[in-house]
C-alpha cells in the first residue's frame, strides 16, 4: 500500500494509476486488521 500511495503521489501516469486501481482490492484485509486493532484499544 505504502509504494502504491508514494507512486500516485508523485506520479501522474494513467497507466500507473490504472494498475494500482486494480490492486484496490488487496489492501481490504491489511486495513480491516488495522481498523480491528484500533477498535481493540
Amino acid at each position: 500500500m505504502l509504494e502504491a500511495r508514494n507512486r500516485m503521489s508523485h506520479t501522474y501516469d494513467a497507466a500507473d494509476a490504472l494498475r494500482i486501481h486494480a490492486r484496490l482490492g488487496d489492501f481490504l484485509p491489511p486495513l480491516a486488521a488495522l481498523l480491528a486493532a484500533l477498535r481493540a484499544a
